[in-house]
C-alpha cells in the first residue's frame, strides 16, 4: 500500500511538471513589445541587410529666403534615413510634415528616378490648406497630366519631395529625399493580413519590416495606437502639438 501511494505521488508530481511544459510548447511566449524608436531602428537594421545602404535626407531644412514667407521649420519625411524602405504596393503612400500651405502661392513636387538615375516622373502637387502632416500616394495611371509610374517588384527607386519656391534654382528649394524598393508580398504576409482586422494590419507590416505600409497604417490608426504614434513623432523630432488631421495631397492639374 505504501509503495502504491509513493508511485501515485510520483505520477502526480511528473504530471504537474509536464503540463506547464506542454502548455509552453503549445502557446509560444509573446513577442516582447518594442517602442516605436526601437522598431524604427529594427526596421532600418533589417532593411540594411536585405535592401542595402542608400543616401537620403529626412529633414529638408528651413527656407533660404527664396519662398515668399520665412519658415523656420523643416520639411520632414517619415522614412528611413540613409537606407531603402520596403513596400509591397505599386503605388505606395509617403508621409511628410510640411510647414507650408496654399496661401503662400507655391506648389510641391514629387520626382521619381530609377537606379540608373533616369527621371521617371515629376508630379506637381497642391499644398495643403494648413501646415501639418500630409499623405501623398503615387498615382498609378499613365495620364499625360499626372505622368504616373507604378513601382515594379524587385526594383529600387530614388524619390525627391520639394517645395518649389525657386523653379530655376532647385538647390534652393526645401526638399527631402530617400529610396524605396518594391518587394513581393509573401504567403505568410497575406495569411497574417487575412487573420487580422484592417486596424491591426499596422502590426503585421511592422513585424514583416514593410516600412511604408507600416508607417501609413499607423498614421491611419493613430487613435488605436496613440503611444506608438506619439513616440514615432518624437523619433522624427516632431511636436505632439502639430494638428492631428493628416491631409491627402493631390497632383496639380494645370489644365483643370
Amino acid at each position: 500500500m505504501i509503495k502504491q501511494k509513493l508511485l501515485a505521488s510520483k505520477i502526480i508530481l511528473i504530471s504537474c511538471l509536464l503540463v506547464p511544459m506542454a502548455n509552453a510548447l503549445i502557446q509560444p511566449s509573446p513577442v516582447q513589445a518594442q517602442s516605436p524608436q526601437e522598431w524604427v531602428e529594427t526596421l532600418m537594421r533589417s532593411q540594411q541587410k536585405t535592401l542595402g545602404d542608400a543616401s537620403g535626407r529626412t529633414r529638408g531644412g528651413a527656407t533660404r529666403g527664396s519662398c515668399p514667407t520665412i519658415i523656420d521649420e523643416p520639411v520632414v519625411v517619415l522614412a528611413p534615413e540613409n537606407n531603402v524602405g520596403a513596400t509591397t504596393k505599386a503605388s505606395p503612400t509617403f508621409l511628410f510634415y510640411v510647414p507650408y500651405d496654399q496661401s503662400m502661392g507655391v506648389k510641391a513636387q514629387f520626382s521619381l528616378l530609377d537606379q540608373q538615375n533616369n527621371l521617371l516622373t515629376k508630379i506637381p502637387i497642391e499644398l495643403p490648406e494648413k501646415p501639418g502632416l500630409v499623405r501623398f500616394t503615387l498615382p498609378s495611371n499613365e495620364s499625360v497630366e499626372l505622368k504616373g509610374k507604378s513601382l515594379e517588384v524587385g526594383q529600387r527607386y530614388e524619390w525627391f519631395f520639394s517645395i518649389v519656391c525657386s523653379p530655376d534654382s532647385p538647390s534652393r528649394n526645401p526638399s527631402v529625399s530617400g529610396w524605396i524598393e518594391r518587394v513581393a508580398s509573401s504567403p505568410e504576409l497575406e495569411r497574417q493580413l487575412q487573420e487580422m482586422s484592417l486596424e491591426q494590419s499596422y502590426l503585421v507590416y511592422r513585424e514583416m519590416g514593410i516600412w511604408y505600409e507600416a508607417i501609413d497604417q499607423l498614421a491611419q490608426n493613430r487613435d488605436r495606437y496613440p503611444d506608438d504614434w506619439a513616440d514615432l513623432l518624437a523619433t522624427y523630432q516632431l511636436s505632439e502639438s502639430i494638428p492631428d488631421a493628416i491631409a491627402q495631397l493631390q497632383p496639380y492639374l494645370i489644365n483643370r
